[in-house]
């Protein structure tokens, strides 16, 4: 049985439960993302609950129009939350694992070349309000 249940999942392409990556308990994870804009002296603090996806772009334009860095949006229900940087797909995992409790921009002291290119490097975090947008059906045909 132990041989079919594996051969299963290796078909399905996933891993064996020895080789899955460990369950984190929900106790542990964080209730809210707290994101701190240090250049405009703003902290908010959005809930999990209300996460709707997040978007990577890896060659977008930055917000001045000087050159290219990697975008992340992370959307909530009213909130979209616009990050531009370097080495952002760390934050995506995260973000998508809602594991993050915290978001803050890279303070202008450090330079590009003493930056540890393994981690994240935040250049701008913008905050905007979602457009609502309501989508209606028609019952009859």
């Amino acid at each position: 049985m132990k041989e079919a249940i594996a051969k299963r999942r290796a078909e399905r392409g996933l891993a064996a439960p020895d080789e899955a990556e460990p369950q984190i308990p929900e106790a542990s994870k964080p209730v809210s993302l707290e994101i701190s804009i240090a250049s405009k002296g703003e902290t908010w603090e959005l809930p999990w609950m209300c996460f709707n996806g997040a978007c990577f772009s890896a060659n977008a334009a930055t917000p001045d129009g000087s050159g290219k860095a990697e975008r992340l949006d992370i959307f909530y229900v009213q909130r979209e939350v616009i990050i531009f940087g370097k080495n952002l797909l760390v934050l995506r995992k995260a973000v998508n694992a809602m594991m993050l409790s915290e978001i803050r921009e890279t303070p202008n002291t450090y330079s590009d070349a003493a930056w540890d290119d393994s981690q994240p490097m935040i250049i701008s975090i913008t905050i905007k309000l979602r457009e609502k947008r309501w989508f209606f059906t028609s019952l009859s045909s």
